[in-house]
């Protein structure tokens, strides 16, 4: 098997090279492509991934291309997460929407929007480049916005692709350890990436939600020294359990004074990505640095794999992986991408039930965001301003006209070399 990495520069790659690693005796894999377009971070995360398969006494072949074609050819597997503009960019995103008053966050809001408007024409050229030489291969998506590209590639190139997060399988390890349960935990889950609930949870099949209820604050405290990202009174009032993103939608006003007060989370990643090539850049290999887990992004490997595995079984299995909906919910358009458990195999993808109803307060936020995603989208490939002031003033984190326009004018100033449509 041949599998495919584009962004392999991503200071996350070691950890997806330590997941192939330590699942070799289970899932083999024999080829990785790194691809790149920045040749200096290539070389320093593919030399760095041949150190660690080389202590590990593992097989596995790592070649690196600058050229795309070469990458995905012949491929069963590629894994995109590329960063348009790199982190800069990200910066400048942050750095916008506080100028704005609103909330300086990667994958929501303005900050989101305008991630998805330098990364969506990238994307489907990508894509397009997929159907053309490997139209047999899946895409796992990890690029973000991970839910509004997913959707992008395909309504817009027909490939087969699946996006993925790591943020479900964090909660359900978390709840697990949180009861002290061995085995996996099931987690009924539903939304959008970075906007969804788990409504209820089963350990051999029986609901042990009410038990996790009774957790409180502990929930969304997924680390022991930190504060809980959203606070009990909310979720008691709610029923069921938010994912941490929700909390710049529950605590907007506290978020923002927040982030005023302190430095930038871009300009923080950004450094420790520094600090990471560095580390990377060593001559003499011990283990993965400690620093890799200030980066985020903990379990991403496994869920990658997981998904891999899936798609090559004859064995039926359930992963939660952003994917068209396909009549999961009865108040959703059908090719919308949700993020929900879905039956996985060598067959396919498919939902894991039909014919639902989400919860009225979760399905007006996500039929108010996925409007949202879908003028965000047309407005990447046609440079149309209307649509894009749209998409800012439906977004529930910025609202209104004067900011929108406002926002989007900086936007089109400090990335015009990444939106082509807009002239």
């Amino acid at each position: 098997m041949k599998i495919a990495i584009i962004g392999a520069g991503s200071t996350y790659t070691p950890e997806l090279i330590d997941g192939f690693i330590k699942r070799h005796s289970s899932f083999s894999v024999k080829e990785l492509s790194f691809m790149d377009i920045d040749p200096g971070r290539l070389g320093i995360l593919s030399e760095f991934s041949k150190k660690m398969i080389k202590k590990a006494g593992v097989s596995i072949n790592i070649s690196a291309t600058t050229v795309l074609e070469e990458a995905i050819k012949e491929a069963s597997f590629i894994i995109s997460q590329i960063r348009v503009g790199g982190q800069s960019a990200r910066v400048f995103d942050e750095k916008i929407a506080l100028e704005s008053e609103v909330i300086a966050q990667e994958t929501t809001g303005a900050g989101g929007f305008s991630c998805a408007l330098r990364t969506i024409p990238v994307m489907l050229e990508i894509g397009k480049k997929v159907k053309e030489i490997s139209p047999s291969a899946w895409l796992i998506n990890f690029t973000n916005p991970s839910g509004i590209i997913t959707e992008a590639l395909l309504q817009k190139t027909g490939i087969k692709a699946a996006g993925l997060c790591n943020v479900p399988l964090v909660m359900e390890r978390h709840f697990a350890g949180l009861l002290d349960i061995k085995g996996k935990l099931e987690l009924d889950y539903a939304g959008l990436n970075h906007l969804s609930w788990v409504v209820d949870a089963f350990h051999n099949r029986k609901s042990v939600m009410e038990e996790l209820l009774k957790k409180g604050d502990e929930l969304l405290r997924l680390k022991k020294d930190e504060e809980s990202l959203i606070k009990e009174s909310t979720i008691d009032a709610i029923g069921i359990i938010p994912s941490p993103y929700l909390r710049y939608f529950y605590y907007e006003k506290k978020i923002l004074e927040e982030q005023k007060n302190v430095p930038l989370r871009a300009e923080k990643v950004k450094e420790i990505e520094n600090n990471l090539l560095k580390e990377y850049s060593k001559k003499n290999f011990k283990n993965l640095p400690e620093l890799l887990m200030e980066r985020g992004g903990s379990l991403y490997s496994e869920s990658a794999i997981n998904v891999i595995k899936a798609l090559v079984s004859e064995k039926e299995s359930i992963q939660i992986v952003n994917y068209s909906q396909q009549g999961a919910f009865n108040d959703m358009k059908k090719e919308n991408v949700m993020e929900l458990p879905f039956k996985i195999s060598s067959r396919g993808i498919s939902p894991s039930y039909k014919g639902r109803v989400l919860p009225q307060f979760a399905a007006v936020l996500i039929k108010r965001i996925k409007m949202f995603e879908e003028f965000t989208i047309e407005a990447a490939l046609t440079g149309s301003r209307e649509k894009a002031i749209n998409a800012l003033k439906i977004h529930p984190l910025v609202g209104n006209s004067v900011k929108a326009e406002e926002i989007l004018n900086k936007i089109l100033e400090v990335h015009k070399q990444y939106l082509p449509a807009f002239k």
